[in-house]
């Protein structure tokens, strides 16, 4: 069976929104166990809770993506979920099913 990690609504529309899910904010370039924790991809030291606290105090989410390499991403801690706004618009809806 084929696993989809979003769905794309709509797939007539010019314009999409993301619908639900959290909110990806920032691709990494570098990696954060290496550079905050003394890690290494031989022993990574990643795990799911952590989180990047901003100085506002907003809680951000840190996902990794294992491919040939790991990358990083950051994202909203809070759940976007506009899909019943948006359902009758002429919006392309994404839902993000990693959720």
């Amino acid at each position: 069976m084929e696993k989809y990690n979003s769905i794309a609504i709509n797939s007539k529309a010019n314009i999409y929104v993301y619908a639900k899910g959290h909110i990806p904010l920032m691709t990494m370039a570098h990696c954060p166990m290496k550079n905050n924790f003394n890690g290494s991809c031989k022993n990574c030291n990643y795990g799911s809770d952590i989180v990047y606290e901003l100085q506002s105090g907003q809680k951000l989410l840190l996902d990794r993506y294992k491919l040939q390499r790991c990358y990083f991403r950051l994202k909203n801690k809070n759940i976007v979920d506009c899909v019943n706004y948006l359902h009758n618009s002429n919006l392309g809806l994404v839902i993000d099913l990693t959720e």
